[in-house]
């Protein structure tokens, strides 16, 4: 059976990626398409080990082979499966055309709907911070019969919310989360108990809750640690920074956005790790935290004039 991917981090400075399998596309009873099943196996490998250019190629093989062997289901999984690689890789506009091609050539073959293409469609206006677009197809995405896509839908919403301010909403889609969890015919994953955690965390900050912010934040980044979900532990790590400073301890703030900055700085989310840095280089930071923030930042500065160089030649 062909197996998808859901993104797991995809939706941090992400969403981008801690990916795992999901249940996906194809019926159990059918003869194997040796080459499709291939590609898409070496596809999700490349994924867990954090290769995406290589699973981007392999995604675009199954893709082709999907097509060829026309089937609506397989050619929604590879579509999906693609997309979700090329937003981890910041490929945004690669990304959007991957997603438009999927939805055109499952039209052609009279599947109107696909909710894990709205969920990471979701996700990519989210990246956008085109909010109003991205809240429409997460609820899009909820109407799935897959527990896998509501539960990355209800998670996205929640943060959709916490961007907006819209406390109200992040309660609602926290509590939908946990009526999820509790009503499952699967145990919670990891990944789950760290999305649950990390939306309680949210919902408390906003709520002024700041010592509680730090106890949820603690609970999400340990699992999304053990869970090689970096991308949204240096979000989380984030929140925590962001907690401390509420709470009056700027020093403890800039020790988080720099431990944030830095792994995002590693995971080559530039723009994010620049921010996080900037603001771990504040006033109040000790003199190791702010040496440490601006050494990253010199080490990004660097790369950048050398990826220039390299383009010119």
């Amino acid at each position: 059976m062909i197996r998808n991917i859901c993104f797991s981090s995809i939706l941090g400075s992400v969403i981008a990626f801690g990916l795992v399998a999901c249940g996906g596309g194809g019926q159990k009873d059918l003869p194997l398409d040796d080459p499709l099943e291939r590609t898409m196996d070496v596809g999700k490998e490349a994924v867990y080990y954090h290769r995406l250019q290589q699973a981007e190629t392999q995604y675009k093989l199954a893709f082709d082979y999907a097509l060829r062997r026309n089937d609506a289901s397989e050619i929604d999984d590879a579509g999906y499966n693609l997309a979700v690689v090329q937003l981890g890789l910041d490929q945004l506009s690669k990304t959007q055309a991957t997603i438009q091609q999927t939805r055109n050539e499952l039209y052609v073959r009279n599947q109107a709907n696909s909710y894990q293409l709205d969920l990471v469609e979701a996700g990519l206006f989210f990246r956008q911070n085109h909010l109003s677009r991205s809240a429409t197809l997460a609820m899009n995405a909820q109407q799935s019969d897959q527990e896998d896509i509501q539960e990355r839908a209800y998670f996205l919403s929640g943060l959709i919310a916490d961007r907006m301010r819209n406390t109200d909403q992040l309660q609602i889609y926290l509590q939908k989360l946990d009526a999820l969890i509790q009503k499952s015919k699967h145990d919670a994953s990891d990944t789950w108990k760290a999305d649950q955690a990390e939306l309680q965390a949210r919902l408390a900050f906003q709520s002024g809750q700041f010592a509680q912010t730090l106890v949820n934040a603690d609970k999400a980044e340990n699992i999304r640690r053990n869970e090689i979900e970096y991308r949204s532990m240096a979000r989380v790590i984030a929140l925590k920074a962001q907690a401390e400073q509420a709470l009056g301890n700027n020093r403890a703030a800039a020790a988080y956005y720099l431990q944030a900055g830095q792994s995002a700085a590693l995971l080559k989310d530039k723009y994010q790790a620049r921010l996080w840095l900037n603001q771990a280089m504040s006033p109040s930071a000790d003199q190791i935290t702010y040496n440490l923030a601006f050494s990253q930042l010199k080490k990004l500065e660097h790369e950048d004039k050398k990826s220039k160089s390299n383009a010119q030649h």
